[in-house]
C-alpha cells in the first residue's frame, strides 16, 4: 500500500514488479480499500461483466468525463463469473 492523491490498483498480477495499491486521502473508507484490494486480486468492476446488460443499463451521458473506461463491458474471455449471479451490492460495483 502507498499513499497518493488517488485510489487505484492494477487488476491482477502486475508483471513489472510489486503490485501497488494506492490509497489517497479521500479513499480511506473500508469499502474503498476493499475495492482496491479486489482489483489487486484480479477482480474487475461488477458492471464490466459481459452479461451486465441483463441486469443494469449504462447511461453514457451520466458517466463523468474521463471515466468511461470504468464502464467498459469485458468479454467472457476476460471475465469469468463462475456462475455467480450479478451482485448489485458488490464492493466492486459502481
Amino acid at each position: 500500500f502507498f499513499i497518493t492523491f488517488s485510489c487505484y490498483s492494477n487488476i491482477g498480477r502486475y508483471p513489472f514488479g510489486a503490485q501497488q495499491i494506492s490509497i489517497g486521502s479521500g479513499c480511506t473508507s473500508l469499502g474503498t480499500v476493499a475495492h482496491e484490494i479486489g482489483h489487486a486480486l484480479g477482480f474487475f468492476h461488477e458492471q464490466s461483466r459481459y452479461d451486465r446488460d441483463d441486469y443494469v443499463r449504462i447511461l453514457g451521458e451520466n458517466i463523468e468525463a474521463g471515466y468511461s473506461n470504468q464502464f467498459t463491458k469485458r468479454s467472457s474471455n476476460i471475465i469469468e463469473t463462475y456462475g455467480v449471479p450479478y451482485d448489485f451490492g458488490s464492493v466492486m460495483h459502481y
